[in-house]
Parts: C-alpha cells; sequence; structure tokens
C-alpha cells in the first residue's frame, strides 16, 4: 500500500511521529481470511485437476493459460464466505502511527511493516510505503541538506559590515555580515 506523506520544513527539521488513519483490506473476520463459510473447506478445482493452468493445443503448439474457473488457484470455494463474497478479506479504516526521523527528503519512501493491505490467506499482510513530500514554505526554501533564506540588509550593512538577526527554523540566531560583502552573496 503506497501514500503521499506531506510534511513542513519544522517537521523535517525535527522528525514528527504522525498518526494516519488508512484505508486497507485485512483479512475477514467471519472467515479468518480464508474465503470459506466456516465448516466448509476448498475443493480442487474441476477445470484444471488443481495445477491452476489449462493446456490448448494448436497444432504443434501448446498454450498454458491461468485457469479462469479458480484464477490460477488450484481451489476453490464451494460455499463462500458470506461476507467477503469469498475473497477472503474485507475493506476497513485503521489508524498506523508513523515516525518521521528528522532529514528526511522529497521522494523518500518510509516503509510501515505489515501496515499494508492482506497478503493471501495465511500469508502476512503487506508494507505501508509514505512517500514524503515537502510542502512549501512562505519563507524558506531547501537546497539539498541546506536550508536557504532571503534576508534583505541594506546598502551600508553590506559596505561597512553588521551584525544582523535572521530567521531560522528554529526562532531566530544573530548573523555578522563581513564588511565588504557583495548583494546576491550566500
Amino acid at each position: 500500500l503506497k501514500i503521499v506523506l506531506d510534511l513542513t520544513l519544522e517537521e523535517i527539521d525535527t522528525g514528527v511521529e504522525r498518526t494516519l488513519t488508512i484505508k486497507r483490506q485485512r483479512h475477514c473476520g467471519t472467515c479468518k481470511g480464508s474465503g470459506a463459510k466456516d465448516g466448509s473447506s476448498k475443493v480442487t478445482c474441476t477445470s484444471c485437476q488443481g495445477r491452476g493452468q489449462v493446456h490448448r493445443s494448436q497444432g504443434f503448439f501448446t498454450m498454458a493459460t491461468t485457469c479462469p474457473q479458480c484464477r490460477g488457484a488450484g481451489q476453490m470455494n464451494q460455499n463462500p464466505c458470506v461476507d467477503c463474497k469469498g475473497s477472503g478479506r474485507e475493506a476497513a479504516k485503521e489508524d498506523v502511527t508513523l515516525d518521521v526521523p528528522a532529514g528526511v527528503e522529497e521522494g523518500m519512501r518510509i516503509r510501515v511493516t505489515g501496515a499494508g493491505d492482506a497478503g493471501d490467506p495465511g500469508a502476512p499482510p503487506g508494507d505501508l510505503y509514505c512517500v514524503v513530500r515537502e510542502k512549501e514554505h512562505k519563507v524558506f526554501q531547501r537546497s539539498g541538506p541546506d536550508v536557504l533564506a532571503e534576508v534583505p540588509v541594506s546598502f551600508d550593512q553590506l559596505a561597512l559590515g553588521e551584525k544582523v538577526e535572521i530567521p531560522t527554523l528554529r526562532g531566530r540566531a544573530e548573523m555578522t555580515i563581513p564588511a565588504g560583502t557583495d548583494s546576491g552573496k550566500v
């Protein structure tokens, strides 16, 4: 299962713990994911005799295709579960807690093991992948590991040098502008 996770620069800077409500497929509570009614079991497919494939011959060629009756499983439910209609899965909304480490970047994927959709009967659930998307900030831009901000200063401050207060992600800081600094310098 894959979702997009929108984060602010402040959340990326410090890291954050998020609780997400996701829609996913989980094993049916009634049949425990088997897809069969209680007390019944699966039977061997009569079309493919349990192989999951059917073979068709045309002259010298033999073609094997997935069995249309059992869809390649080799077995079929004669008495499917009423709640999930034999699929073994049901839709559910669940809360997932996600620890986002500090310093993640745009496009990074964070994996939450076992929080994805239910697997085949008897198999564990898949993983949830959260793709990081950085929200635009009104003051700062990000350039790799660096955070940039444009700070207006006067010509006198550039020519003579001075201490100025600048914004940071964690508040304000003081920076010294050396005398003779050119406009546009990083």
